[in-house]
C-alpha cells in the first residue's frame, strides 16, 4: 500500500513537472512579445534574441536588451514559466544587472579575439603555467651546480634569495593554472544560465588570476636583476676556466619560457582593466537601465490608450466605438462633426487628443495618457449626446444633395431630348424626310 501511494506521488510530481515545461516560454517567443507584439521600442532601436536565461530567486527569466546604434537602452525580463514582464525594480536590477554582465563580458572576448589580444582565461594558457612551474623547478636545480662550482659564501647567499624566488614563482604558476580552470569552469555555468546572485563571482575569479600574474611579474622582474647580477660574479671569478664561465652563465641565464611571463603580465592587465570597466559601467548605468524600463512600460500603456481597443469605450458605445483612435476619426469627420448634440465635447475631444498625440510624440507617457483617458471621457459624452435636432435634420448632406440635383438634371435633359428627338431630326432632314416620317 505505501509503496502504491508512493508512486501515485512521483507520477503527479513528474505530470507536474512536464506541464510546467510544456508552457515554459520560448526565447523567440519572449523576444516577439518585446519587439512586435507590444510597441515598447523607438523607431531604429534593434533587440537582442536572448540564448541564455537570468535566474533570480529560483526563477528564471529570458532577458532582452534593447539597443541604438550598439548602446544599450534598456532590458526586458519575461519569466519563463509565467510569460509576464518582471515589473518589481529590485528584482529588476539584480536581472539586469547580470544580463549586462554576461552581453559585455562577451563583447569584450569577441573585441579582444578581433584585435589578436591573448585572452589568458583558456585551458591553453592554464597549461602554459603548469608547464612553466615544472620549468622553475629545473631552475632551482640549475643554480644548485652553480653554488656547488663557486663555493663562496656571498654566491651561496644570492642563490639561495633566488632559489626561494623560484620557488615562490612556481607555486604562483600552479595557482595561477588552478584558477584559470576555475575562471573557465565559473564562465561555462554563468554562460549557460547566469545566476544574478553569482553577479560577483566572475569578478573574484578572474581577480585571482590577474592578483597572481601581477605577483608573479613582480617575483620575475626581481629575478631576472638576480640573475644578472650572478652573471656578473661569474664573469669576473677568476678562479674558473674560461670554458666554465661560459657553461655557468648560460645556466644562470632564465629559460625563453621565462621571458613570457612580462607579456602574461601585460594582457592580464589589459584583462583586468576591461572587467573593472566592464562592472563599473554596469553600476554607473544600471538606474538609467531601469528608469528607462519604465518609460517603456508607460509608453506602451499611452499607445495602447489611443489606439488600441478599449473595453470601457466599447462598451460605453454599444460596441461601435472600439478605440479612442476610431471615436475620434468618426466624431470629428467632416461629414459627421456637425451633426452631434454636445459641441463642447466634441471641441474637447478634438483638443484632448491632439494634447494626447503631441505629448506621445515628446515621449511624456503620463500627460499622454492623462489627455488620452479625457478624450475617451469626452467620446463616450459625445456618443451618449446623439445627434442635434435628429428629428429635422436633412436625410443627406450637403455635397449628397448636390450630387443627386446634378444627377436629376441630367437625366431631366436625356428624357427632353428624347421626347424631341422628332423634332431635331426634321430640322436636319428637309421636306423629303418629314414626308417619309409622315408616311
Amino acid at each position: 500500500m505505501q509503496k502504491k501511494a508512493y508512486l501515485t506521488v512521483v507520477l503527479i510530481a513528474a505530470a507536474m513537472l512536464l506541464s510546467s515545461n510544456a508552457y515554459a516560454i520560448s526565447a523567440n517567443s519572449a523576444a516577439n512579445y518585446v519587439s512586435i507584439q507590444n510597441h515598447f521600442l523607438y523607431a531604429g532601436e534593434e533587440y537582442e534574441q536572448p540564448n541564455v536565461k537570468v535566474k533570480y530567486s529560483n526563477t528564471l527569466y529570458w532577458v532582452i536588451p534593447v539597443t541604438m546604434n550598439d548602446e544599450l537602452s534598456t532590458f526586458f525580463a519575461m519569466d519563463e514559466a509565467k510569460g509576464e514582464l518582471s515589473m518589481d525594480k529590485g528584482a529588476n536590477r539584480l536581472i539586469f544587472r547580470a544580463s549586462a554582465l554576461l552581453r559585455n563580458y562577451n563583447l569584450t572576448k569577441k573585441e579582444i579575439s578581433d584585435r589578436k589580444n591573448v585572452w589568458l582565461i583558456t585551458t591553453e594558457y592554464s597549461k602554459k603555467f603548469g608547464s612553466l612551474a615544472t620549468m622553475l623547478q629545473d631552475e632551482t636545480s640549475d643554480l644548485t651546480i652553480i653554488r656547488t662550482t663557486i663555493n663562496k659564501s656571498a654566491v651561496s647567499q644570492d642563490i639561495s634569495e633566488m632559489s626561494s624566488k623560484l620557488v615562490s614563482m612556481g607555486i604562483l604558476c600552479t595557482g595561477i593554472s588552478r584558477a584559470i580552470d576555475e575562471a573557465i569552469a565559473f564562465e561555462a555555468e554563468f554562460s549557460t544560465e547566469a545566476d544574478s546572485a553569482k553577479y560577483e563571482g566572475l569578478k573574484d575569479r578572474l581577480g585571482n588570476v590577474f592578483s597572481m600574474v601581477s605577483d608573479l611579474d613582480d617575483i620575475a622582474i626581481s629575478y631576472r636583476e638576480d640573475a644578472s647580477k650572478l652573471k656578473q660574479t661569474i664573469s669576473s671569478e677568476e678562479s674558473l676556466p674560461p670554458d666554465n664561465k661560459s657553461l655557468l652563465i648560460s645556466t644562470a641565464t632564465p629559460p625563453a619560457e621565462f621571458g613570457e611571463i612580462g607579456s602574461y603580465a601585460t594582457n592580464s592587465a589589459q584583462l583586468q582593466s576591461s572587467m573593472e570597466s566592464i562592472y563599473s559601467n554596469i553600476q554607473k548605468n544600471m538606474d538609467s537601465y531601469l528608469n528607462e524600463f519604465d518609460e517603456r512600460i508607460k509608453r506602451n500603456e499611452s499607445y495602447n490608450l489611443l489606439y488600441e481597443e478599449n473595453a470601457g469605450l466599447k462598451a460605453k458605445t454599444d460596441g461601435y466605438l472600439a478605440s479612442l483612435d476610431q471615436a475620434r476619426v468618426y466624431i470629428l469627420d467632416k461629414e459627421n462633426v456637425e451633426g452631434w448634440q454636445d459641441k463642447e465635447a466634441v471641441s474637447l475631444l478634438s483638443s484632448y487628443w491632439g494634447l494626447a498625440k503631441d505629448y506621445f510624440d515628446k515621449r511624456d507617457y503620463a500627460k499622454a495618457k492623462d489627455y488620452g483617458e479625457k478624450a475617451i471621457k469626452e467620446a463616450i459624452t459625445v456618443y451618449e449626446g446623439g445627434i442635434a435636432n435628429a428629428e429635422s435634420q436633412p436625410l443627406f448632406s450637403n455635397d449628397t444633395i448636390i450630387k443627386i440635383v446634378v444627377v436629376l438634371a441630367a437625366l431631366l435633359i436625356g428624357l427632353f431630348a428624347w421626347n424631341s428627338r422628332g423634332k431635331i431630326m426634321s430640322s436636319f432632314g428637309g421636306g423629303k424626310d418629314k414626308e417619309e416620317l409622315e408616311l
